[in-house]
């Protein structure tokens, strides 16, 4: 041996280090030179990585120990059953003679199960203990090794306590899992992840098989996919710490990532349930579809988040769509409840499928569940050939909520519906959302005052917005509040803009409504079409104008110009009838629009929209004008009066 080999050698025994070992299982015998169990305590007995590899011929039978096999307490041991290496496992593990165990147990850090088929054993398929930094990969948990039948195993598949930064699958195809859902009996879990930070569960078929299509089990009999959950039987002091004693909870975990980290997860009741679990990521799943996105497979409710979790995230991080969840749930797509649950955010998901029949089918928010921000969301539309009943439900929850800038589309029966309860939508405000094609846009059937409602498009409905009972909630500016409030667009193609059920006076100023032959009252029900009903109050200044009788004399009063949209809303009251001819000016009185011209109107107060665009076409840009109102009677009596106007841009 070289001076300098011998030096190097000395150096690394001095320092603790030892040679990596392989041991080699040569048979399935439950003990004895050559079993697993065998080549288990040898690893734990070497220091320093260590390999434990299979004969291939233990591919075609099966390893059934008659005890639990040993915990894995020596860091840096790799357990390769993909023989082949062809990213299918080829060593069975069944665990049906081994009494009360788990299949393996891993207490170690940097540890690697490759390639095992691990099924039927009455504890954990796999249980991380406080074992950091682990990969598991191309294993079938609770599904033989074929990848196409379901043999679960009797607590959680894949169990992980106290166990951070540890990846289950990978990010390419070879290092897929393919995991059983919990048994519905207990709702168990195909990956249970407690009192764990910063694992990554990536690109697994959890309750799905092999193909990525076929469910392993009915619906009904799966349980869970995937469990973040800080036990609430732990003390604080209790709760699984870390090596340098700091109290840790489940949170900053990821499920799914980027489109190539993709999870299909269905066949069973949740897929994924998050309870006092903060600051996870779930992004680029497909949940209640298969791999590939086109074949759908039954699943339940798609995403819990309940018992107070708090800043998780159901989307992408930036604002590629392709990094979206793809959510046909038959039950639930997302479900928010219990006090304390909050500040969590629905973001650039798609919402499909549902079960005819069922109350609700996109983000369901309810019993005490506090703000959440659901944004950039799509619900329906031709890629769903089934019908969601709503798209964005608030039951006694949601309180403060943003819900802006989605799309709900033409197969959403009720995009929002807000039923109020004691907190349901109390402060909520819905921005900027487009309702297309929908039976009601949206439906206030406990809607508090303070749910704002503003810049929102509404086209093709049946009822843009319908109100019930108690609610009064703000469509558009109150008269004196001074805040910026409606601009909501009210397409022509709506067979109703507004229906007032209540006895409640609707503030609606400062929204566009069609202008042309059609007042907008005759597509706005309220005090007008039955005494019972309250006013929907859309006029300027935020009460209506007087009607003056015709005494001879032409006069002009009430006229005002109101922001509404990106022009104005014109409103004047004739004493008689006459021609009538509005213009825009500058501040220096030049000519900027024409909006009438020797128009004939008869008495009493009149209404006009101006678009906010010059007579060459083109925006006028942001500032202050002068609407000027000229009306001539048929006895030549002429009267003038001039409003202003701010437009923004």
């Amino acid at each position: 041996m070289g001076r300098c080999t011998v030096a190097h050698v000395l150096t690394f025994l001095l320092a603790g280090g030892a040679w990596s070992a392989t041991y080699k299982v040569t048979t399935n015998a439950n003990a004895g030179v050559g079993s697993f169990r065998w080549a288990i305590n040898r690893a734990n007995s070497h220091a320093g990585p260590d390999a434990i590899t299979f004969e291939a011929a233990l591919g075609s039978q099966t390893i059934a120990p008659t005890s639990a096999l040993p915990d894995i307490v020596d860091a840096d041991t790799s357990i390769l059953g993909d023989t082949d290496v062809d990213g299918l496992p080829d060593i069975l593990l069944r665990g049906l003679e081994a009494g009360a165990a788990n299949g393996l147990t891993l207490k170690a850090d940097r540890c690697t199960v490759d390639g095992l088929a691990i099924m039927d054993f009455s504890g954990n398929g796999i249980l991380l203990w406080r074992a950091d930094e682990c990969v598991i990969r191309n294993c079938h948990v609770g599904v033989n090794r074929g990848g196409g039948q379901m043999y679960r195993n009797g607590v959680h598949q894949i169990k992980l306590w106290g166990a951070h930064r540890n990846t289950i699958g990978r990010e390419v195809s070879g290092g897929r899992n393919v995991i059983a859902a919990g048994s519905a009996a207990g709702m168990r879990s195909g990956v249970y992840v407690a009192n764990s930070i910063g694992n990554a569960i990536k690109n697994n078929n959890i309750g799905v098989a092999r193909d990525g299509i076929t469910p392993l089990c009915d619906m009904s009999e799966g349980g869970v996919g995937i469990t973040l959950i800080t036990p609430a039987a732990l003390l604080p002091a209790q709760a699984g710490s870390d090596r340098t004693g700091e109290v840790v909870w489940t949170g900053d975990n990821l499920i799914g990532g980027r489109v190539g980290d993709r999870n299909v997860i269905g066949g069973m009741q949740v897929g994924i349930d998050l309870c006092d679990a903060d600051e996870n990521l779930t992004s680029a799943n497909y949940l209640g579809l298969g791999r590939g996105g086109t074949t759908s497979v039954p699943l339940g409710d798609a995403v819990r988040i309940r018992g107070g979790s708090r800043g998780n995230r159901i989307g992408p991080l930036n604002s590629d769509p392709e990094r979206g969840n793809i959510i046909w749930g038959d039950l639930m797509g997302v479900s928010i409840y219990d006090e304390g649950t909050e500040g969590n955010t629905v973001d650039g998901n798609h919402f499909t499928r549902r079960i005819v029949g069922k109350q609700v089918g996109g983000i369901l928010c309810r019993d005490g569940a506090g703000s959440q921000i659901l944004e950039r969301n799509s619900f329906g539309g031709d890629y769903s050939p089934y019908t969601h009943s709503t798209g964005v439900y608030l039951s006694d929850g949601g309180q403060g909520s943003r819900i802006a800038d989605n799309q709900f589309l033409r197969s959403v029966v009720h995009g929002l519906c807000v039923w109020g309860g004691v907190e349901g939508g109390l402060g909520a405000q819905v921005i900027g959302n487009g309702f297309t094609g929908n039976s009601v846009g949206i439906e206030c059937l406990k809607a508090l005052p303070s749910l704002k409602v503003q810049d929102n498009a509404f086209r093709g409905c049946w009822a843009a917005v319908r109100i019930y009972g108690l609610s009064a909630p703000l469509l558009g500016r109150q008269f004196g509040s001074g805040e910026d409030l409606g601009r909501n667009r009210f397409y022509f193609s709506n067979q109703w803009y507004i229906m007032n059920l209540s006895p409640n006076r609707i503030m609606a100023e400062g929204n566009r409504f069609p202008g042309g032959f059609l007042d907008p009252h005759v597509k706005i029900l309220d005090a007008q079409d039955d005494s019972s009903r309250g006013v929907v109050d859309i006029e300027p200044q935020g009460s209506p104008l007087p009607t003056l009788s015709s005494a001879g004399a032409l006069a002009l009063s009430g006229t005002t110009a109101l922001l509404a949209g990106t022009g104005a809303e014109i409103a004047f009251t004739l004493s008689a009838p006459a021609e009538v001819e509005v213009a825009v000016l500058n501040l220096a009185g030049r000519p900027v629009a024409t909006v009438c011209r020797a128009r004939e109107y008869s008495a009493g107060t009149q209404r006009l929209y101006w678009d906010g665009r010059g007579d060459s076409g083109l925006r006028v840009p942001a500032g202050r004008y002068v609407v000027q109102v000229g009306a001539r009677g048929p006895d030549g009596a002429q009267a003038r009066a001039l409003a202003t106007v701010l437009i923004g841009r």
